[in-house]
């Protein structure tokens, strides 16, 4: 996603290395894209897999990490997994919660993402 009105950067705040792994599976897992939305900021950050080397969110936000799946189901990391996260450490795997079902609307996505 990129708003043209409002160019904005990455967020400023801890950066690291992260893996997304699987809750179901517990394997690491590949994706096209992954959106970081901060919630105090209303904004959303796309990240490409190659991106996750440099990963970065403002630890005193309130962050959510969204994908979809290959095979079209929604994986989030909450903002409660994101407060436990320690941003001094250089590497971490982020256990995505993957929803039953695929993803069907964008209203289904609101409401798992709670936003």
């Amino acid at each position: 996603i990129w708003n043209s009105d409002c160019p904005s950067s990455l967020p400023e705040g801890a950066e690291m290395f992260v893996k997304l792994i699987d809750s179901r599976s517990k394997k690491e897992m590949t994706v096209a894209h992954a959106y970081l939305v901060e919630k105090g900021r209303n904004a959303i950050f796309t990240y490409y897999n190659n991106d996750l080397a440099a990963f970065k969110f403002n630890p005193a936000s309130e962050n959510v990490l969204w994908v979809v799946t290959a095979d079209g189901r929604l994986a989030v990391f909450d903002a409660e997994n994101f407060s436990r996260l320690d941003p001094a450490k250089k590497k971490a795997d982020l256990v995505m919660e993957v929803q039953e079902g695929k993803l069907e609307s964008a209203e289904q996505a609101r409401s798992v993402l709670g936003i």
